[in-house]
């Protein structure tokens, strides 16, 4: 007969896996909801852009890889960046399809958002990195 407590270890990461990848879709499901019930006006115009980075999070506390959730908070971060830039720039430098791009940019997406959720990922992830690195160098001077 098989130990109950061998059995429970053993699913324990598929358990994981399913509570992080069910969260998540229902984080950007609601992020996809809201992004059409939400009017550009809205001073609630961030929500919908922040769940869906949010989304992500239990997939990369799945993951468990440093690198991964640096260069996920960078990206992100250089998003909001690239939003804050182009809410700058002059609307006559756009013509036709480009103008209704950068207004649907600028009106929809909040560069907050993906600025500062952004940010926060990457400080976690250069902690995460710093600690990995760490490890590795104190285990290669041990051997």
């Amino acid at each position: 007969m098989a130990d109950p407590k061998t059995k429970s270890q053993s699913q324990s990461p598929k358990r994981k896996s399913l509570i992080a990848t069910v969260l998540s879709s229902a984080l950007w499901l609601l992020s996809i909801f809201l992004a059409f019930q939400i009017p550009a006006t809205s001073p609630l115009i961030w929500l919908p852009d922040s769940l869906l980075l949010l989304g992500f999070v239990p997939l990369l506390v799945l993951s468990r890889q440093s690198w991964l959730v640096l260069l996920f908070g960078l990206s992100n971060a250089f998003i909001g960046f690239f939003l804050l830039v182009l809410i700058h720039l002059e609307s006559d430098k756009f013509v036709g399809e480009l103008l209704l791009m950068k207004q649907h940019l600028v009106t929809m997406h909040s560069p907050w958002a993906w600025l500062a959720i952004g940010l926060l990922i990457a400080v976690w992830g250069a902690i995460a990195s710093t600690i990995d690195i760490v490890k590795l160098i104190k285990r290669s001077i041990v051997r």
